[in-house]
């Protein structure tokens, strides 16, 4: 079998297989380091997330994703439908929440390492791979999974279908990065940020005339639109709620604007950082920037245009940008840091990079319950933590004792409605934050047939005012206060109002 073409030194060219993997681990060793590293991750998360609080996106996750809708009320569906499959089969815990996390991560480390093998040699991909360990949007942040997480796995594999369809212009690839595109616009309309450098990257490649010449591009583009399709009439059969979420988020002044951008620099900076000094350190190398090398160039473009583009974006629609927003667009950051140095001893440097991947990732393994308990104890943040889980628990036992009914459907303060709906055995439905509207879903007919179980903050007037609407004449309210347990240490009580809507009638079964 010929050896795929890969992009050399002087633009597209031909690198001998044995050249090309020199230094490289098995595949199956490839496997089993990547699902060490997913499962050291999920350890990490579930020890030091565990005893906290749902982070409100991801209850939002599994709420929207258990209804399997073609679009929900802020976002596209795809990232969605990933946690509403995943509890189809995992307990509603927040270690499980982490697995899924950790996987994600993983598998977004695996395609940075497959996309790396377009612009470096065996040993340096290894170094790359060990790079992207110790980047932050791939561990430390991978944590919180929603709309913006998913491109953490999404992004690296569309990279590595690009520029297979630009080197090889073969069907299977035109074909995948059709569907990554897709899945990348199901997820956050902000992917054509990303999914723009793409086609500005072909004006600088070598191969990028020939590429637009074939069938490739359209053939992805195609897919691409045949599976956005589905929801694009969602969109125009709903009115467009996503589109009407973005106009909402939009037209910022010019002082949060600037202060939005540079706080989600720094952050960048920051998830930038740490591969960039060890690339530096480890290979005792200042970095060398080549523009008149083709691969040097392409490599740029890929790994600096989407955050480029994804400001730009933000800048002329003068919508809010925070750091996560960028956490997916990575990737080849570690590659660009390893193509960019010329270490003295390269076989050293990769075996340095690993030993310091391996290195941080048990630290984070041992330090995780000292963190997590000196948290728990000494921060004020984590006295403040919302007792989502006893409000879950407290809601449905009120509930048990007020109506012989099954729990269909749950509503109230944004997360505590959600929350609920995660932690309740009975599985109810949602009428998120109490409106219609962010609940395509739910009918005012089904409130009626099965009843209403609502939570409100005490000190909150637009959602009590809003379950009043919603109580109907039978309805009871309990007044209680509930505070969570994280280490052993209770966190202040929170006093929260308990509503029921008596069902006006139990819909058969």
């Amino acid at each position: 079998m010929k050896p795929a073409p890969r992009l050399g030194s002087h633009g597209v060219g031909m690198i001998s297989a044995s050249d090309d993997r020199a230094g490289e681990p098995t595949r199956l060793a490839l496997t089993l380091a990547l699902v060490a590293y997913g499962l050291a991750l999920a350890l990490y998360f579930a020890v030091v997330e565990g005893p906290g609080r749902l982070q409100p996106d991801m209850a939002e996750a599994y709420v929207w994703g258990r209804e399997f809708q073609l679009g929900y009320n802020q976002h596209p569906p795809f990232w969605a439908w990933i946690a509403g499959a995943w509890f189809r089969f995992l307990p509603h815990e927040i270690w499980a929440f982490g697995l899924l996390s950790a996987l994600n991560a993983a598998i977004g480390v695996a395609g940075a390492y497959a996309a790396s093998r377009h612009f470096l040699r065996g040993e340096r991909r290894v170094a790359a791979l060990a790079l992207s360990v110790i980047t932050p949007c791939f561990s430390l942040m991978a944590f919180k999974y929603n709309a913006n997480v998913i491109f953490i796995s999404l992004w690296p594999w569309t990279l590595y279908a690009f520029l297979n369809a630009l080197t090889r212009r073969r069907l299977a690839d035109s074909l995948a990065l059709g569907a990554l595109a897709g899945a990348c616009l199901l997820s956050k309309y902000s992917a054509l940020a990303p999914l723009s450098i793409l086609a500005l990257a072909t004006l600088i490649a070598p191969e990028g005339r020939r590429y637009w010449r074939s069938a490739s591009p359209w053939i992805s583009a195609v897919v691409a639109a045949a599976l956005f399709l589905p929801h694009g009439l969602w969109l125009l059969t709903t009115g467009a709620p996503p589109l009407k979420y973005l106009a909402a988020q939009s037209g910022l002044g010019f002082a949060p604007l600037a202060l939005d951008a540079a706080n989600s620099a720094f952050g960048a900076l920051g998830m930038a950082a740490p591969a960039a000094f060890a690339a530096l350190a480890l290979a005792r190398s200042a970095f060398r920037l080549n523009l008149g090398d083709a691969r040097q160039r392409l490599l740029l473009a890929l790994a600096l245009g989407p955050l480029v583009l994804t400001f730009g974006f933000a800048i002329v629609l003068r919508t809010r940008i925070y750091p996560q927003m960028l956490v997916g667009l990575f990737p080849l950051w570690p590659t660009l840091m390893v193509a960019l140095v010329d270490p003295v001893d390269p076989g050293g440097f990769a075996k340095t990079t690993q030993r310091l991947a391996i290195t941080a990732t048990f630290a984070a393994l041992v330090l995780a319950a000292p963190v997590s308990f000196a948290t728990a104890r000494l921060s004020a943040r984590a006295r403040d933590t919302t007792p989502y889980r006893e409000a879950a628990v407290a809601a449905e036992r009120l509930w048990r004792e007020h109506t012989d009914a099954p729990l269909v459907y749950v509503g109230g303060a944004r997360a505590f409605d959600e929350a609920a709906a995660f932690y309740s055995p009975s599985r109810p439905h949602v009428l998120v934050n109490l409106d219609y509207a962010a609940s395509l879903w739910v009918k005012p007919a089904d409130i009626a047939a099965h009843g209403l179980l609502m939570i409100c903050p005490e000190e909150d007037p637009v959602c009590l005012a809003r379950a009043d609407g919603l109580a109907g004449k039978d309805a009871w309210r309990v007044p209680v206060a509930l505070s969570h347990s994280n280490w052993g240490a209770e966190t202040r009580a929170f006093r929260l109002v308990i509503i029921g809507r008596q069902p006006e009638k139990v819909a058969p079964s």
